[in-house]
């Protein structure tokens, strides 16, 4: 058998040879030797002084080289392309959210059963409004951009509820608008 040339870089390898042992570029298919059952295959033969040839990359065909915070995925799904890490922000505005959809269910029944006929319609209403809460909690936690607007939305309603509407609303707002916050829900 003859050497193998590799069409990458050019360089001769030994026969048999699946890689470059220059570069690291697939040979191709190399045929594959048959053994008996007693013969085993040669084993390379390393001086004291020598070591395994390693790949040789060149200058185009360097590895690629990823920042350090995606070099290792710490998790499924975590690479370059990825979203942030969700901030600790968000998942309180979440829960927060959670614990207003049910205060507002339950006053709703609440309302309902104190009113009677007439109060079927605020326990409706106030039921449907915690529906659109628990979503919205739904939306921030898993970071979709529409939850974002959504309660930006909400905020800037909330500023009516002087004093402590205001300024509940006021800290979700400037929350909700930092860097950090608008890159885990994908706004630039």
């Amino acid at each position: 058998m003859s050497e193998i040339v590799c069409p990458s870089c050019g360089a001769s390898n030994p026969p048999g040879s699946a890689f470059c042992t220059h570069c690291g570029a697939r040979l191709g298919q190399a045929p594959q030797p048959q053994y008996g059952p007693a013969q085993q295959p040669p084993q390379p033969q390393y001086g004291p002084a020598q070591q395994p040839p390693q790949p040789q990359y060149g200058p185009a065909q360097q590895p690629p080289q990823y920042p350090p915070q995606y070099a290792a995925p710490q998790a499924p799904g975590y690479g370059p392309t990825a979203r942030p890490p969700r901030p600790t922000g968000v998942t309180i505005l979440a829960i927060l959210e959670v614990v207003g959809a049910i205060s507002t269910i339950g006053a709703g029944f609440l309302v309902g059963s104190l009113a009677g006929f007439a109060g079927a319609g605020f326990t409706a209403l106030f039921v449907v409004i915690g529906l659109v809460e628990l979503f919205l909690a739904w939306g921030l936690y898993t970071g979709r951009g529409w939850a974002r607007i959504v309660a930006l939305v909400f905020a800037v309603i909330g500023l009516i509820g002087i004093p402590i509407g205001t300024i509940i609303s006021i800290i979700i707002l400037y929350y909700l608008t930092r860097p950090n916050v608008k890159a885990y829900f994908g706004a630039h």
